[in-house]
C-alpha cells in the first residue's frame, strides 16, 4: 500500500492551497485547532495525501477555512 494513497486528490490540492492561501495569517497549528483537531500533524497528513478527511471533522473544517479570521471562503478564492 503506498504511504500516501489520496496524495492526488481534490481534498490534498485544497488544503495544500488553503494553508499557503492563510499562511499570513494564522499557523497550521491554529487552523488545526480551529477545524477540531487535536494535533496540527493531521492537516500535514491532509496536505500530503497520507489520510482522508475524517467525516465527522468536515463542517469543523469548512468553519476554519472560511472564517473571518482565517481567510475570505471555503472556495480558495
Amino acid at each position: 500500500m503506498p504511504k500516501r494513497p489520496f496524495e492526488h486528490t481534490a481534498l490534498t490540492k485544497f488544503v495544500y492551497r488553503r494553508l499557503l492561501k492563510l499562511k499570513p495569517v494564522g499557523s497550521q497549528g491554529e487552523i488545526a485547532e480551529e477545524a477540531g483537531f487535536v494535533s496540527p500533524n493531521m492537516m500535514s497528513m491532509l496536505r500530503s495525501g497520507a489520510t482522508k478527511l475524517p467525516v465527522d471533522r468536515v463542517p469543523a473544517r469548512l468553519r476554519s477555512c472560511s472564517s473571518p479570521a482565517f481567510g475570505a471562503g471555503a472556495s480558495g478564492r
